[in-house]
């Protein structure tokens, strides 16, 4: 799901939010620059205009806000106003590097420019500073202690590890001093959601809504609830709200992709997350989702050009290193897996990803205690993980334990009945039992969800060539040639 990382620069009166979260400034900092000519006077007066009537044309916003501040910046370069506005613009076209020096001018002018603080913190934030980024954050409120949108982002940089508990008082503090934050409703609504409390997540971003109705985070955080529930036709309609207000939202197009590789359509996930890219280059949830879709279809060499460029946007992603190890287990490299997965548990030591990724790793070295703690230790963190208890399956599965086994693989289609991965897992039983109808049942079933699950058509021709029926196996080999031309050479080499 995407966490959204909200960008505050200096305001004093709340204002309507852009597609990215990017508060727009105030008509009193606008003025305050060096008294311009009559025609620089018409220019800045558009400006303004534009920025109050709710204009989302991002590019022609920024890019117009780039000119102004640059401007402002020469003329008077002892200002800390204009170097923090200029920082705010570059820091919302993801131009960190650009930022920061005009972040630290400002505060070299000023030390006590709490907003100065928090957009440096925002930086620190977007680049995965959490230290940084909880220091400057920080020194804002020690500055400011009633200021709602630095409450809105400490809680921020603990949504964005994992420490939800951590981020609820800050969210709920800066409610507490403005109710209207639509900023900090679509933040709760964020931490709900990843807690799996899918009716209060929609409360918040519908009153996220009801504060901004032209809210774009909010349409696709909506979007985020409804993919997670399967509900994907409902998903495409809050994402293509929220790209109807802004078509460059490099987030909702890359929540589209999510959709689309939720359901195997990796060509549609391709194309969005390109797309996602092509507005924003240092988009590290887009590489990494692109990583997803070229593992998937086991092109490793592809995932791990991906994850290793979102890597260097921000390394201390623990969800990409929990993803990159994801890349060495499945071509079986578990010392190459082992540092990238300790790293992502050492960044969020309540990732259930990291901890299920872990446990594989001592499965497949037949480690069967280590790996139990594992999984038990992601269902701690997470009580309703479909992974872990598929995984806890396999443990079982692995020992000849098929009744434990089946125990497992139930309570997880208990808990997600759409699942193909643990309907090919409980396919797999089967067939190691000799059952090959049901197994064959179980793959077709796991197809029917995920029509692209080149795992399950490698395993249904296995079960067909088990039970002579050489026609229908040919005919997976065919589909999986499009699909991963190893398993297709692997199902290939049964059938001769």
């Amino acid at each position: 799901m995407a966490k959204r990382f909200k960008t505050i620069k200096e305001v004093d009166l709340e204002q309507p939010r852009s597609g990215n979260g990017a508060s727009r400034t105030t008509v009193q900092s606008v003025l305050e620059i060096p008294r311009p000519h009559v025609g620089e006077t018409i220019i800045y007066g558009l400006l303004i205009l534009l920025l109050m009537t709710g204009t989302y044309w991002r590019n022609r916003v920024w890019n117009s806000e780039l000119e102004l501040w640059t401007d402002c910046v020469k003329k008077s370069p002892g200002k800390d106003r204009p170097h923090n506005n200029l920082g705010f613009v570059f820091l919302n076209q993801g131009k960190y590097q650009e930022a920061i020096p005009h972040l630290n001018e400002a505060l070299r002018i000023n030390p006590n420019f709490a907003e100065a603080h928090n957009n440096l913190g925002n930086v620190f934030l977007s680049q995965g500073k959490y230290q940084e980024a909880l220091k400057q954050c920080n020194e804002a409120l020690r500055i400011k202690p009633n200021y709602a949108d630095a409450h809105n982002n400490l809680g921020n940089v603990f949504l964005n590890q994992g420490k939800y508990q951590e981020a609820l008082p800050h969210l709920n503090e800066a409610l507490r001093i403005n109710p209207d934050s639509a900023d900090a409703h679509n933040n709760l609504g964020i931490v709900f959601l990843s807690e799996g409390k899918y009716q209060e997540a929609i409360n918040q971003f519908n009153e996220a809504l009801r504060v901004d109705p032209n809210s774009a985070e909010a349409y696709y955080n909506l979007g985020n609830v409804l993919l997670s529930q399967g509900k994907y036709q409902e998903a495409i309609n809050q994402f293509n709200e929220a790209l109807r207000i802004n078509p460059n939202s490099a987030e909702a197009h890359n929540n589209l992709g999510n959709l689309f590789f939720n359901q195997g359509k990796f060509q549609e996930a391709t194309t969005q997350y390109n797309e996602a890219l092509r507005i924003n280059p240092n988009s590290v949830k887009a590489h990494n989702n692109l990583g997803n879709v070229f593992l998937s279809q086991g092109k490793y060499q592809e995932a791990t050009h991906q994850y290793n460029e979102a890597l260097r946007i921000n390394p201390n992603s623990a969800e990409v290193h929990n993803n990159l190890g994801n890349v060495f287990l499945n071509q079986g490299k578990f010392q190459e897996a082992l540092p990238h997965l300790n790293e992502a548990l050492r960044i969020n030591p309540n990732s259930a990803e990291a901890h299920n990724n872990l446990g594989n790793v001592f499965l497949n070295q037949g480690k069967f205690r280590e790996a139990i703690n594992q999984f038990n230790e992601a269902l701690r963190v997470s009580p309703n993980s479909v992974k872990a208890h598929n995984n806890l399956g396999n443990v079982f599965l692995s020992q000849g334990k098929y009744q434990e086994a089946t125990h497992q693989y139930s309570e997880a289609l208990r808990i997600d009945p759409n699942s193909a991965e643990v309907h090919n897992n409980l396919g797999n039983l089967f067939f190691n039992q000799g059952k090959y109808q049901e197994a064959i049942n179980q793959f077709n079933e796991a197809l029917r969800i995920n029509p692209n699950y080149a795992e399950a058509h490698h395993n249904l021709g296995i079960a067909y060539v088990m039970i002579g029926n050489r026609g229908s196996a040919l005919r997976e080999y065919e589909i999986l040639k499009t699909l991963n031309s190893g398993l297709a050479d692997a199902l290939h080499q049964k059938i001769k």
